[in-house]
């Protein structure tokens, strides 16, 4: 149980506010570098922190990547946040992270295992039902709380259903609404018993968008039936399901089948109200309807979907008069100056708070928050004491070792055939690769070499090509392969040094050089293999020229503390190429040859 309870609750507005605010600690500098500038992650927790956390009575955190060196390191940190609430008669934090899987993974794949993400666990749900599910997220909550991390926002329970999707695409399970429902009740279901709270995201549904919602605000055109029957239907499983998550992320999308009204933008433009911001929607829809009693937490608040739209009180008072519990980011500290600054905007806020939300809907907005808490299993001293003792040695290289047996088995299960003999080139010794950066030629040729040492792997990354450049043609090769990463990832989305700030060209030229090399080895009758290493979609583009075409739905690759590059996708990819392995999944979403 959490040591703080209803029987310490002053129930001031003041404490209660600071209850419902969940801010990033990402990076803080204190030696005079602007906010705008600061890029020092925020590893241990300073004492101008811990005093603002204290005096505005601060409910959560989530953390990121750049909060991340080690396990004792993290252990340590969530154990102060914890410590310096407590200390001070406050209630137990919430502490969250996005670890979804894939692609949206904060921590290092050395220190909790990544898995594949959703849809590779989609494309199994033919053969093994919701193993992978129940397995990867039970070890998820295992991983994260021995790490003090106690609300884990995923899973993404969006239907993709818009091949064009920016930003959801493999995060989700399938573009089968069902399919979706059971695989999210089950990841759900087995996370929360390792006392980690479960976070579904995006209510009412992030999969037939075309803008990311970290970048624009999207509109999804639906009608009501399509609505309920497709966007909403997994939420509405889970949450009726025995085992209801613990907290539902709103999303920053406009859905006038559910709320037609429109919102006055700080631009003075009228729009329809974003989900985060809609009462219909959060109350009516959510509470009201689904019969939903857990917690509405708002995605970041400082997202373009909202932060270009309204000011940061504005957005924080209509997602709480709308019914959210938790409001996300919603105030960015970097510097010494911004804690100044937040409170001002704390004092404001209190004072906003008070003259425009019922002072009824307020106190029971609280007493979620104070039911969830008191269901928290936070570490006891001594755990947190071997974990920091040990670091990785023990407790986080078991775990690592039994992650990676899942991942594996995982990735060896979703691995499927979209046309063409898989086995082809099974006996081809020179190779030649095309990989969309350094960091996947890596992977693959690690991958291959590992496998069979005698394989010969010349690997060219094509992220920056165009018609214009000269293509590959000094080559000896016994077979190609062309691995595709489309919609084309962004480096926000796996924090990858490798992509941050290199000039890459469009996908329609990259595409296109692709195509132009493609035509140059099957004019002279070399084997061609195409990989989809995320969405499916597109892989007719180039289905005239290439012989065999793959699916692993990841791209996700690490490069670990030794040096080497690890992708387990890529190694499936490898053993199947190599004819060592014969590709199980299946499409979990549809597409055409």
């Amino acid at each position: 149980m959490a040591s703080y309870t209803s029987a310490n609750d002053t129930r001031s507005v003041k404490h209660m506010v600071g209850q419902k605010i969940m801010l990033d600690l990402r990076y803080f500098c204190s030696d005079g570098t602007s906010s705008s500038a600061c890029r020092e992650g925020m590893t241990v927790l300073p004492d101008a922190i811990k005093t603002m956390l204290v005096k505005h009575h601060i409910g959560g955190v989530i953390l990121f990547s750049e909060n991340i060196e080690s396990t004792a390191q993290v252990s340590t940190l969530t154990a102060a946040l914890q410590n310096t609430m407590t200390s001070a008669e406050l209630p137990s934090m919430f502490i969250a992270v996005d670890q979804e899987g894939g692609r949206v993974a904060r921590f290092p794949a050395h220190m909790v295992t990544p898995f594949l993400g959703n849809m590779a666990i989609g494309a199994t749900f033919d053969k093994t039902n919701s193993q992978f599910s129940t397995q990867v997220g039970e070890h998820l909550g295992i991983a994260l709380h021995q790490l003090g991390v106690n609300v884990n926002f995923a899973p993404s329970v969006d239907v993709n259903s818009e091949p064009r999707n920016p930003v959801i695409n493999v995060r989700s399970f399938s573009s089968s609404a069902n399919t979706v429902a059971q695989l999210g009740a089950s990841f759900v279901s087995s996370m929360q018993a390792q006392g980690v709270l479960s976070a579904l995201k995006h209510f009412p549904g992030h999969g037939d968008t075309q803008v990311d919602s970290h970048t624009g605000l999207p509109l999804v055109t639906h009608d009501i039936e399509t609505t309920m029957s497709q966007d909403v239907l997994p939420f509405a499983h889970i949450i009726q399901s025995d085992t209801p998550p613990a907290m539902i992320m709103s999303a920053h999308i406009q859905y006038p089948s559910l709320d037609s009204n429109k919102m006055v933008t700080t631009q003075g433009k009228a729009v329809f109200a974003p989900a985060t911001l809609s009462k219909p929607i959060l109350t009516g829809l959510l509470r009201n309807t689904l019969k939903y009693q857990g917690l509405i937490v708002t995605d970041a608040l400082d997202m373009a979907g909202i932060a270009n739209y309204f000011s940061q009180q504005e957005a924080v008072v209509k997602a709480f008069d709308a019914g959210a519990d938790i409001a996300l980011m919603p105030y960015t500290i970097r510097t010494p100056e911004d804690i100044a600054q937040f409170d001002s905007f704390m004092t404001a806020l209190v004072d906003a708070v008070s003259s425009n939300i019922e002072s009824e809907a307020l106190k029971a907005s609280y007493q979620r928050i104070v039911v969830a808490k008191q269901k928290l299993t936070p570490l006891n001293p001594a755990q947190v004491e071997t974990v920091t003792a040990n670091d990785q040695a023990l407790v986080g290289q078991t775990l690592i070792t039994q992650g990676r047996e899942i991942e594996t088995a995982l990735a060896q299960a979703s691995i499927t055939s979209l046309y063409g003999d898989p086995h082809l080139a099974a006996d081809a010794k020179q190779w030649l690769v095309f990989m969309p950066d350094s960091l996947r030629c890596n992977a693959m040729q690690t991958a291959m070499t590992t496998l069979d040492p005698s394989v010969n792997v010349t690997c060219v990354s094509y992220s920056t090509k165009t018609p214009q450049h000269s293509l590959v043609s000094n080559v000896s090769a016994d077979a190609v392969l062309i691995g595709d990463i489309s919609p084309r990832h962004t480096a926000y989305e796996m924090g990858n040094e490798n992509l941050k700030g290199e000039p890459r060209s469009s996908l329609i030229a990259q595409y296109a050089w692709l195509t132009q090399q493609a035509q140059f080895f099957h004019d002279k009758k070399v084997p061609i293999v195409y990989a989809s290493l995320r969405m499916p979609y597109q892989y007719a583009e180039l289905a005239a020229l290439a012989d065999v075409g793959l699916a692993t739905y990841s791209y996700r690759a690490d490069t670990m503390p030794d040096g080497t590059t690890y992708g387990a996708a890529f190694n499936s990819l490898a053993e199947v190429l190599l004819g060592k392995h014969t590709p199980q999944g299946k499409l979990p979403v549809p597409t055409q040859h």
